[in-house]
């Protein structure tokens, strides 16, 4: 199959032969997060060192466009568009990609979901992904600290109530009363809450755990 979208080569491209862009439309790098560039990567690389100021100038930019566009880290296949993100006429476009290096240099046409054919380039995919792992990292070091303060919490209310050592001490206790508060108070855990899941755990006997019985 071949789609006659005007872009790199101004040919038609088939959709059969494209690798497949791994990110799909729903990833973003929100907030405080954002591209991690390598300066001594691009100040050393072939690019940087070969191409004259202005097509530098149309590369870098394009690359930093391509971290705010869906999917992210990629770039309208259609020359129209291209012209559009590097502020040029389409005639002016077409004469830059005559010159070599040229902005487009290594990019290349992917499949992205639902079929669209957009560019791709290796190195802005490896700076997302990048980000993308160390944002996974941070949710889950940030989610893995709240939990702790909150079992920490838990355990000083079992404590406060006159609860022994020993049950504040036991894991499967509290992380099941954790549990069973995470489902039944999701917003801020009062006194209130605390208390409830107590006579929840009492009236279940989850507390034989704490005794070395077995559960009901």
């Amino acid at each position: 199959m071949s789609v006659g979208a005007r872009d790199i080569t101004l040919g038609p491209v088939d959709l059969d032969m494209l690798p497949e862009y791994p990110l799909d439309r729903t990833a973003r790098l929100l907030g405080s997060y954002f591209l991690k560039f390598e300066t001594q990567r691009w100040l050393n690389s072939e690019m940087c060192l070969s191409c004259d100021r202005e097509i530098g100038f149309i590369y870098l930019n394009l690359i930093f466009i391509a971290q705010h566009q869906v999917p992210i880290g990629t770039l309208p296949a259609q020359e129209e568009l291209l012209a559009q993100l590097a502020r040029c006429s389409l005639a002016e476009w077409r004469r830059f990609l005559r010159r070599d290096p040229n902005p487009l240099h290594r990019w290349q046409h992917c499949r992205c979901d639902g079929g669209e054919v957009r560019l791709m380039h290796p190195v802005v995919l490896e700076m997302v992904e990048d980000q993308l792992c160390r944002r996974a990292a941070r949710e889950m070091s940030n989610a893995s600290a709240a939990a702790r303060q909150r079992l920490k919490r838990l355990r000083e209310r079992m404590l406060a109530v006159g609860m022994p050592k020993q049950a504040a001490d036991d894991d499967v206790l509290v992380e099941r009363m954790d549990a069973w508060l995470a489902e039944h108070h999701r917003g801020r855990r009062d006194q209130a809450a605390y208390d409830r899941v107590f006579e929840v755990a009492a009236r279940e006997r989850w507390f034989a755990l704490s005794r070395g019985g077995a559960m009901p």
